[in-house]
């Protein structure tokens, strides 16, 4: 037995005004937030258009692309083709391009059975050196002033960014990255820049003042926007770029922003603190 949220009324409301069905089971809001999230993310269902389907068969010589056999019949007309996702519906995002092929019935669906034993989430995996290498290694900690624990009362000035996370999702300019257990770490290539670097600044001068180099506080992993921003300014040069990590995998930046849209236009205006 637990107790609802003190925000259930709200949630609810909330959950009434999305453009999907939720069903909601007590959960806080955050876990709510999450399973919205996911939802909005889920990619649409659609199938191949008659010229992609010829198209595919005729790109595939008529045979099944997995065991190779034969799925094409007379007069270019599929016998028994069934057209499979290449990257599984599930595990794509909302505004991202459906890749088809053709297969035939038996291979399909042993290639569905199979997928529904995977897991269905979007989240990175990684190989057991890179988890050890990026995952357990030194990455930048939060940057964030705490003025109430200033001992003077000398006057502050205080600057309020609000929503930066959310508007770090909704507003990136980079595709998103999703690893797999085939992306390696390896050593830079300079003018290459991935989707996250190990930056070791090797210029003494640059290190002579902590609070000038920020964001950079010691060797550590950092992400593409952040390096590229350190990079014009000269805060880093491409000799100070180590290692590279690159996704095989990314997801457009719009898709994220579509669905924090949706979400933030479903409060109602009585409720909007709750958006953050």
């Amino acid at each position: 037995m637990r107790q609802l949220p003190q925000e259930a009324a709200a949630i609810q409301q909330w959950l009434v005004n999305l453009p999907l069905k939720i069903d909601w089971k007590g959960e806080g809001l955050p876990a709510t937030s999450q399973r919205v999230f996911n939802e909005l993310l889920r990619s649409e269902r659609r199938s191949p258009t008659p010229a992609e389907r010829k198209r595919i068969l005729v790109e595939q010589d008529g045979r099944c692309y997995i065991c190779g056999g034969i799925v094409e019949g007379p007069k270019e007309r599929p016998r028994d083709a069934e057209f499979d996702h290449v990257s599984p519906l599930r595990m794509t995002v909302r505004g991202q391009r459906q890749v088809f092929v053709a297969a035939c019935s038996s291979c399909h669906l042993e290639k569905s059975q199979l997928e529904g034993r995977q897991d269905r989430s979007r989240e990175s995996h990684f190989s057991p050196h890179v988890w050890q290498s990026y995952v357990c290694n030194q990455r930048p900690p939060p940057l964030v002033f705490e003025s109430h624990k200033k001992e003077d009362h000398s006057d502050l000035f205080e600057l309020d960014v609000r929503r930066c996370r959310a508007n770090a999702l909704a507003k990136s300019v980079y595709h998103w990255p999703i690893f797999s257990p085939y992306d390696s770490i390896v050593e830079s290539t300079p003018g290459v820049l991935a989707d996250f670097s190990f930056i070791e600044l090797t210029n003494s001068k640059r290190q002579s003042s902590l609070l000038c180099h920020l964001p950079y506080l010691g060797p550590s992993w950092m992400a593409k926007p952040v390096v590229e921003w350190m990079l014009h300014v000269g805060l880093c040069g491409w000799q100070d770029i180590k290692l590279s990590l690159q996704a095989t995998a990314h997801v457009p930046p719009t898709c994220l922003r579509q669905v924090i849209e949706t979400m933030d236009a479903a409060w109602p205006e009585e409720q909007k603190h709750l958006q953050k």
